[in-house]
């Protein structure tokens, strides 16, 4: 008999297992048709007035143009690599990793910004009482990218789809004009390097060649060959032929050193002849004619989902607070709950 009731027995727990997943169910399914007013209202309420929301919005409108940077020329940093010590002066020592980040800082910096709020009169049309405020709107209304590509993309979004196009091709003007008056290229940096390195060699040599003439001057020695005879004579010979040693090589240290920095300097020069900052406009922006902005459609479509998300969880909570309020222990505990969480 005991053989026969322990089937039974065992089968009980699997049986009441799916009987209490059922309940659950239907428990749910209770809840959500309880508040189903509620569940289906409350994303239709949200949906009509984020409709309405939206439609009071004005409409964005985005023009972007594509420009491609100058690119960089190599033949006097490859030149600087055969000098042997004097190659540590080219190369990435003097170069910029990626120009396209110099490029991009330029077009978010401050005088570009200064100079498109003067050119289009932008503190008038943000309604900006400072310049500041102004350029905070400008730097808002932009977007400045880069790609793996090598291209710079510049992003203006206005209300006024004309006036969109016309900052961003205005982006590109400017840009060019900046990089007429700050050295941004590899051949422009090196250049200037040189020239201050030049200046400096130069007065090396000034020096070292009055060096030379006041020794001269004071012991009479012109060429020391030719004299060595006369010098013997005096017992000074040493002393004498070691400084006038000393002066002609550092007269020649300077001389090599000039003769080297004014060939960089000229490899520099042709360089940067070479090396035109043209701004090459890729893609120049044209007048948009759909808005980028607001996505009506999207919008209304994800605040009615999260008020749906949100009328189901207040639903389920709301269901499980009643039940508890019916069940003298969870009550208990509901109340302690409340208690300690007042200040």
């Amino acid at each position: 008999m005991a053989e026969s009731i322990l089937p039974a027995q065992s089968r009980q727990p699997a049986m009441q297992d799916g009987y209490e997943d059922e309940i659950s169910l239907l428990d749910l399914a209770i809840t959500l048709a309880k508040y189903k007013k509620l569940i289906i209202g409350a994303p239709f309420a949200v949906a009509v007035i984020v409709s309405i929301y939206t439609l009071f919005q004005p409409n964005i409108y985005t023009a972007d143009t594509r420009i491609l940077p100058p690119q960089q020329q190599s033949s006097a940093s490859a030149m600087l690599s055969q000098l042997g010590a004097l190659g540590g002066l080219g190369g990435s020592s003097l170069g910029i990793k990626n120009p396209n980040d110099t490029y991009v800082a330029m077009l978010e910096s401050r005088p570009l910004q200064n100079n498109m709020i003067k050119r289009f009169k932008l503190q008038d049309v943000y309604k900006a009482e400072t310049l500041a405020d102004a350029r905070e709107a400008l730097g808002d209304a932009t977007t400045v990218t880069t790609g793996k590509d090598g291209l710079i993309t510049i992003a203006v979004d206005d209300q006024d789809p004309k006036r969109a196009a016309v900052l961003a091709n205005g982006y590109t003007e400017e840009l060019q004009k900046l990089t007429q008056v700050f050295a941004v290229t590899d051949a422009s940096q090196r250049r200037i390097f040189f020239e201050k390195q030049l200046n400096l060699a130069k007065e090396g040599l000034a020096d070292a060649e009055v060096s030379l003439k006041q020794l001269q001057q004071r012991t009479g020695v012109l060429q020391l060959d030719a004299q060595a005879g006369q010098l013997m004579g005096t017992g000074q010979a040493p002393d004498i032929a070691l400084r006038y040693i000393r002066k002609v090589r550092d007269l020649k240290y300077a001389e090599t050193l000039y003769e080297i920095l004014a060939k960089q300097y000229e490899m520099a020069k042709l360089d940067e002849s070479k090396e035109s900052t043209v701004i090459q406009v890729l893609e120049k922006a044209v007048v948009p004619e759909d808005k980028s902005k607001p996505q009506r459609s999207k919008i209304v479509l994800i605040a009615a989902l999260a008020a749906g998300f949100l009328a189901v969880l207040y639903a389920f909570v709301a269901e499980a607070l009643q039940k508890a309020k019916e069940d003298k222990e969870q009550e208990a505990q509901l109340d302690a709950l409340k208690a300690n969480l007042r200040w």
